[in-house]
This record gives C-alpha cells, sequence and structure tokens, in this order.
C-alpha cells in the first residue's frame, strides 16, 4: 500500500513538472524550461520569433484559426530545428524561442535568421476546416549574452518593430536607447504631474513685419531647463502618454486665447485626426469655448493618410466650428499636391529645408516659387516657414509669399 502511494505521489510530481515546463497547444517545452535551460549554457545564442500581428489572427478568424496557426508555425520551426541542431521553446502566447550553445558569429548567425523567416513566409498556412489560406510573417530579436539572454533579445525584437525591419541582433546601442527612453519617460511623466507642460508661442508675420498669429509649441520645462518635442515627442507616444501631454497643452493654449485673444495655430497629425478620442475631446472643447475663431489647425504634411474621409470629416467639423486649416512642412519628403485638391486647406506653410537655403540653391528657389503659384491659383495663402535672415525674408517678400515665420522676425517665447 506504501509502495503504491509512492508510485503516484512519483506519478503526480512527474505530470506537474511536465505542465510546468510544457506549452499545452504545441507541447513544446515553454519559457520556464527556457530559462531552467539557460543556467547551464555558457555561450546561448538566442533567437525569440514573434509572428506579426497575431492578435489580428485571433481577432478576425477566432481562436480556433489562431491555434492551428501556432501548431504549423511550430511543427515548421521543428522540422528546421531539426536540421540545424538548436532547440525550440514555446515561450508566449505567439512567441518562440530557437537557441544553441555556440559562439555567436554575425555572419552565420544572419544566415540562419533569414532561413527562418523564409521557411515561415514562403508558404501560406492552409486551414482546411475553412477553405482557409494565411499568410505568416515574423520578427526576430536575437542575443548572445550570457546575462539576460532572452530580456536582450526581446529588446532587440521591440526595437525591429519599431523600426520595421524583420530581424534585430542585439548590441550596446540597444542598451544605450533603452536607457535614454527610460529617462525621458520619467521626465514626461514628472512634467504631466507637476505641471511642467508649458506652450510657448512663435509669431507669424504679414510681409510688413506685422503679427497676424502665433504658432503654439510644446515645450517641458524641467530642473531649470527647457525641452524641446523633439526630444520626447516619439518616445510619449511609445509609453503611451502622448495623449495626457496633448491634452494638457492644447487645454492652457485653449485659456490663453480666451483671456489674450490671440490667434493660435494648433499642431495636429493624421493620427490625431482620426482618433475618435481626440475629435470627440476637440468639438466639446469648441462647442463650449466659444472661440474657433482664433485657431488655424496645422495639420503635418504626410503620404500616411489611409482613410481621406476620416480626415476630411474632422477637417469639415473644424471648419463648421470657424477653425482654418493649414498644411505644416509642405514640400518635405514626397510631398502630394493632391492633398491641397482633397483637404482644400487655408494655408500651406513651405517646409523650413527648402526656406533656409533659398539665397543659395536654386533649385529650392524654383520649388518655393512653384508651390506659391500652384498654391495662389487654389486660392490657398502660403507661410514660409524657416527664415532665419533678412536676405531670405526679402526674396519671399519680391516673390509673393504672404506670411513669413522664423528666429529673423521672431523667437519662441513663454507668452
Amino acid at each position: 500500500m506504501k509502495f503504491d502511494l509512492t508510485k503516484k505521489l512519483r506519478k503526480h510530481n512527474s505530470l506537474l513538472k511536465y505542465q510546468l515546463h510544457t506549452d499545452s497547444l504545441t507541447r513544446l517545452p515553454n519559457r520556464n524550461a527556457l530559462l531552467a535551460k539557460l543556467k547551464d549554457l555558457k555561450e546561448p545564442v538566442l533567437m525569440l520569433i514573434d509572428i506579426d500581428s497575431f492578435k489580428n489572427i485571433n481577432d478576425i478568424y477566432g481562436k480556433q484559426v489562431g491555434d492551428t496557426v501556432l501548431c504549423e508555425v511550430s511543427s515548421m520551426l521543428q522540422a528546421f530545428v531539426k536540421r540545424e541542431k538548436y532547440k525550440l521553446y514555446k515561450v508566449g502566447s505567439d512567441e518562440f524561442v530557437v537557441i544553441k550553445e555556440s559562439k555567436f558569429d554575425e555572419f552565420s548567425c544572419t544566415k540562419v535568421i533569414k532561413n527562418i523567416i523564409e521557411t515561415i513566409g514562403s508558404k501560406a498556412i492552409y486551414i482546411k476546416k475553412y477553405d482557409l489560406y494565411i499568410n505568416v510573417n515574423i520578427t526576430i530579436g536575437v542575443s548572445a549574452c550570457k546575462l539576460d539572454t532572452l530580456g536582450h533579445a526581446d529588446m532587440a525584437l521591440k526595437r525591429a518593430k519599431e523600426q520595421k525591419i524583420p530581424f534585430k541582433i542585439y548590441d550596446d546601442t540597444i542598451d544605450k536607447e533603452y536607457k535614454n527612453d527610460l529617462k525621458w519617460t520619467i521626465i514626461v511623466n514628472e512634467a504631466i504631474k507637476n505641471n511642467e507642460v508649458v506652450p510657448y508661442f512663435q509669431p507669424i508675420f504679414d510681409k510688413n513685419k506685422n503679427i497676424l498669429k502665433y504658432e503654439s509649441l510644446m515645450r517641458i520645462e524641467h530642473n531649470n531647463e527647457i525641452f524641446s518635442p523633439f526630444l520626447f515627442l516619439d518616445i510619449a507616444k511609445k509609453s503611451k502618454q502622448y495623449n495626457q501631454l496633448e491634452e494638457i497643452m492644447i487645454l492652457k493654449v485653449i485659456n490663453i486665447i480666451k483671456a489674450d485673444k490671440k490667434r493660435v495655430n494648433l499642431n495636429v497629425s493624421i493620427e490625431d485626426m482620426v482618433s475618435e478620442y481626440f475629435i470627440s475631446f476637440i468639438e466639446k472643447l469648441l462647442k463650449e469655448s466659444n472661440i474657433a475663431e482664433y485657431i488655424t489647425f496645422e495639420v503635418l504634411e504626410s503620404e500616411s493618410i489611409d482613410d481621406y474621409n476620416k480626415v476630411i470629416n474632422f477637417i469639415d467639423m473644424v471648419k463648421s466650428y470657424g477653425c482654418l486649416i493649414a498644411i505644416d512642412d509642405f514640400g518635405s519628403g514626397f510631398s502630394n499636391f493632391s492633398h491641397l485638391l482633397k483637404l482644400h486647406p487655408n494655408y500651406i506653410k513651405i517646409d523650413g529645408s527648402l526656406i533656409k537655403n533659398i539665397d543659395t540653391d536654386n533649385n529650392s528657389f524654383i520649388i518655393v516659387e512653384t508651390i506659391n503659384q500652384f498654391a495662389h491659383k487654389l486660392g490657398i495663402k502660403t507661410v514660409a516657414e524657416y527664415v532665419h535672415k533678412k536676405k531670405i525674408f526679402e526674396i519671399l517678400k519680391e516673390m509673393g509669399i504672404d506670411e513669413y515665420q522664423g528666429y529673423y522676425l521672431g523667437e519662441p517665447k513663454n507668452s
């Protein structure tokens, strides 16, 4: 009887150990098994594989199809590691690890990575029950660090996704980038809590140097230093702090407009204009404040407009209250003149990269002249940014630009 009890306990413990170290769907060793294995490896080379947009597969087709995709990817990877003598683990809902002990060689590692990407991406997964083919793409983060191997691979994976590249191998620069991100995340968080988000205003002039309006520019004043959004805005978006920053900034600008009756330009992105939350926030402010006639929304010129209808709906909404629209940085990157025809702005702001050398670069002169003529034929006013010296101001005046902004005329100030 005692022997039978001991046998049952051993069997039960063995089952618990198996469950603790095994993924229930794919039957692969799991994260716990990997962490135990890593303790024994002196020179690990670890590749963390993430299925791109896996949540969309679950949301669109359902969990059953998602599980089928995971099992098929698992089978493809098992066949691959068997040939290449790696070990395979499933470490997350849609993440796998292939690992082996080996002296790291970037050329050989890159070759293996590309083989994995080709193995997974070259063949659509067939879901027989629904007669459905699903194409799967993956992103890979790689680490050969002895300490926190999986964590460093995860950092490399995140950077690969941010940079929209298929894989990234961890190095010290990634660690520095993460420390920088963490520093700015903390600064932004403290700025939000301590009321350190401050609007600055740069004047916009007519040809006679009369101030017509101001562009509002976000700054953080922290520990007696003033920080430009170029330092923190992208990180704030990644850390989900951007909406709070923007809301604080807009509310402060609105209060200043109410008090001083300044005409002010507010910067908005395409992402803002298609956000239901942002649309409701702005419409509520415009309804309650009765100052729409003092506001121009500056839209960052972009090729990334996926849904013109939503953007046009936002523009129509703010215009219905009396606001104006400007397209910012026009002429930068891949400018699209069709934006002018579709969005019907009141102004375009010609990008500073074209303005700053207009006195020495004939190509810039011709482009700016063309933009100005084209805009005027459509009844759109033009604003020149980066007017940083008198000669440029005189050239632009002669050209017939309507309005002017830049350090030659006036710097941003907290007032």
